[in-house]
């Protein structure tokens, strides 16, 4: 369960609650709602589109869950290889394992401190919420690049920041985990790292 400490607010510009993945500006980390698709050649236990549940799961036939929340595709391609060989499902030499992105999901971040609505707000929501399933049998290899799935879209989400905020003193947290971010880059026109998110999960 997360929870913010109010003397927080006073002191740090804004705060965001979400995951940090451990390269914020190059990381693209999973979170629920997200499809993912597993290929492997020539098998048919396996392979397949999986959904992230809300325990930040995929669930896999006879291996079952597999925690990929915060972890970006190529790390999962590696852990379910991993599994399945070490499972004695394949031999390591004959694992040809892909695991592909279709689908990015909205999420929920929690926005508090110098924001003109500060609370929870939804990000990376589709343009056109009625055409975004995608079936089993689907073959598209990417999702969109998720663009709403970062902070500065969370801050903005929140109606954007107050005169006063310090925006060079972002504080990121989830659980006793805690990252300043400095955005200030962004009135200046210097770079500015933008963090990607991750829906906060069950603990």
């Amino acid at each position: 369960m997360l929870r913010i400490k109010q003397s927080c607010f006073f002191k740090i510009g804004i705060l965001i609650v979400a995951f940090l993945s451990s390269s914020p500006s190059l990381a693209l980390p999973i979170s629920p709602g997200d499809r993912l698709e597993v290929s492997i050649p020539n098998d048919k236990y396996f392979v397949g589109v999986y959904e992230v549940n809300q325990d930040g799961n995929i669930e896999i036939p006879y291996v079952g869950a597999l925690s990929v929340v915060g972890l970006e595709p190529p790390d999962i391609q590696t852990q379910l290889s991993r599994t399945l060989i070490d499972g004695g499902f394949f031999l390591p030499e004959k694992l040809q394992l892909s695991v592909q992105i279709l689908k990015w999901a909205p999420i929920q971040v929690t926005v508090a401190g110098e924001t003109f609505q500060p609370g929870r707000v939804l990000i990376n929501e589709p343009e056109n919420p009625t055409n975004t399933a995608v079936s089993p049998e689907s073959r598209q290899v990417t999702g969109n690049y998720p663009i709403g799935r970062y902070l500065t879209n969370a801050i903005r989400a929140a109606g954007g920041v107050l005169p006063d905020a310090d925006i060079s003193q972002v504080l990121l947290i989830r659980g006793d985990r805690e990252t300043i971010v400095d955005l200030s880059g962004v009135f200046t026109g210097d770079p500015v790292e933008d963090v990607p998110l991750v829906a906060a999960i069950a603990l």
